[in-house]
């Protein structure tokens, strides 16, 4: 069932119609609502079977982050740079990493500044 909610979500980055795909994604939504609502459980989707399984590369991501960042790290002690330095080109190869690497969960570009002040405009 996660897979075909993950399926329907992307087209709406991908298709030039965003509001078939936006519509679609409600009509998906309300029938999961409706059905969870009834007590059909196992029944909250027809046709999951044919849609591709859900996989999670969460953890490929927070492992480049931190790959990168440790990259910058070391690339900016063999330079030579002061100490000061280091801190912020660390923190700025971080925040263009994870901007890069979870570009699909960042709908606007303020939400990576939402992330470091810890607020949520959703």
């Amino acid at each position: 069932m996660i897979g075909a909610l993950r399926t329907v979500e992307a087209r709406q980055y991908t298709d030039p119609d965003i509001g078939m795909a936006l519509q679609e994604l409600a009509d998906m939504l309300l029938t999961i609502a409706e059905r969870y609502a009834e007590g059909r459980i196992g029944q909250l989707l027809d046709d999951v079977d044919t849609v591709e399984a859900a996989t999670d590369y969460e953890w490929l991501r927070l492992l480049g982050v931190g790959a990168f960042g440790v990259g910058a790290l070391v690339a900016a002690s063999m330079a030579n740079l002061p100490e000061e330095a280091n801190g912020v080109l660390v923190g700025m190869a971080l925040l263009l990493a994870g901007s890069w690497l979870f570009r699909h969960r960042l709908t606007h570009p303020m939400d990576l500044i939402d992330v470091l002040r810890g607020a949520d405009r959703k």
